[in-house]
């Protein structure tokens, strides 16, 4: 459903465009996307068998894997391949799922720790409602809870905002309190918050988050019947995640993270049959391909379009193995590829690369090409990279990490 009929102000909308007002869209590729199916040609590779009718093709000084059964690759590339950079041979040093969602997002695997859509949302605008918006898909946050909004596997944001949660969702009923009862309970709620004592350290950090949170709530209320977040597996990707592009275009929200499983909801876990593969990225760059020329037709802030404000991040956990197994499939690789697309992006380009054991190569970060004096890549040169393009000091939150200059 789309936002014609929200009357609030277009948070941020009259300042002039500049890298902190940067958005980023994360489409995240559950179970382990094959990045030699699309993003990783493995021709120059002699060990490594290639997929039959399969060849490495170039967009500029981008290459990709292109095939007849997968047009929508080569559209997508043909359309922003210029304005698109992959990088390649990221370690995540981990073959679990749920390790791995972590460490592709956060870079550690320690507990208390905030995932790159929280940490640019945390940076953005202070007057933003839906900070980072999580339509779907994993999420971590510590420091900055408050920045986060969890649409619900089954959009039970919406359904809590419309009072539906109660009266739809319960085997008992209930009435919805009068708008004078949810001012008073608010306005307890607030004071009771005021009187807590100031100490430091985590309890001081969840009541300011706690704080920040109410004080949105009222704004966030108005949201009931206009924005549609309900989470409907049963639509197109592009159609399903229409309300959070919205929300990026005004100014609502300056991430939002939903997750992608394939054709028919299966994932990219293909320990078998894993020319499932191929059909799962057909589809995926078709939707790319929509949502990028949605995000192309709106405008931006400064005269440009949204897309040439937006980062549109498309990853996935881990990496697949080269190698097909026993049962025609590919299993977990530590390795793994992620394409950026959208403004502030030096596009038409490849960082980093594979040796001939498909483990990742050094890469030299100020030119982004394989080099032997170049540094193993991390999950968290990821991370320097996507809060250099938000305008962030990465030295604050991954000390000792440098972005890849050549992308910014």
């Amino acid at each position: 459903m789309g936002l014609s009929g929200l009357v609030m102000p277009r948070i941020g909308l009259a300042r002039p465009a500049n890298p902190g007002d940067r958005k980023f869209l994360f489409i995240y590729l559950w179970g382990g996307a094959d990045q030699t199916t699309v993003l990783a040609p493995t021709m120059n590779h002699s060990n490594i068998p290639d997929e039959e009718g399969a060849e490495e093709a170039w967009i500029g000084d981008l290459s990709f894997v292109d095939h007849p059964i997968r047009p929508s690759v080569r559209s997508f590339f043909e359309g922003y391949g210029d304005q698109s950079a992959i990088l390649h041979g990221f370690e995540v040093r981990s073959i679990a799922h749920e390790r791995c969602q972590q460490l592709i997002l956060t870079g550690t695997a320690d507990a208390a720790v905030d995932d790159w859509p929280t940490l640019l949302a945390a940076n953005g605008s202070p007057d933003l409602l839906l900070p980072c918006l999580v339509h779907s898909g994993p999420s971590y946050s510590a420091r900055y809870t408050d920045r986060v909004v969890r649409a619900g596997e089954t959009g039970q944001l919406s359904q809590l905002l419309d009072g539906s949660a109660l009266s739809d969702r319960s085997d008992v009923e209930h009435a919805l309190p009068s708008a004078s009862t949810s001012a008073a309970v608010d306005a307890y709620i607030a004071e009771q918050i005021s009187l807590l004592p100031t100490k430091a350290g985590r309890e001081t950090q969840l009541v300011d988050s706690y704080s920040r949170a109410m004080a949105r709530l009222s704004n966030v209320k108005t949201l009931s019947g206009t924005v549609d977040l309900t989470v409907d597996t049963a639509k197109a990707l592009p159609e399903r995640i229409a309300a959070a592009v919205d929300c990026l275009e005004l100014g609502l929200s300056r991430t939002a993270v939903v997750e992608y499983r394939g054709v028919n909801e299966e994932g990219f876990d293909t320990h078998s049959n894993n020319m499932r593969q191929s059909g799962h990225h057909e589809e995926l760059y078709g939707y790319l391909v929509q949502i990028a020329d949605d995000l192309a037709s709106r405008p931006g802030q400064s005269g440009g379009t949204l897309l040439d404000e937006t980062v549109m991040v498309v990853f996935t956990e881990m990496g697949r193995h080269p190698l097909l197994n026993f049962e025609l499939g590919k299993d977990h690789w530590t390795y793994t590829s992620v394409m950026l697309t959208g403004g502030g992006i030096t596009g038409g380009q490849v960082c980093g690369g594979y040796n001939e054991d498909f483990q990742g190569a050094p890469t030299d970060l100020a030119s982004g090409t394989v080099h032997a004096s170049g540094v193993p890549l991390l999950a968290n040169h990821l991370g320097a990279t996507l809060l250099a393009l938000g305008d962030i000091d990465p030295g604050e939150y991954l000390p000792g990490i440098d972005p890849i200059l050549s992308l910014l």
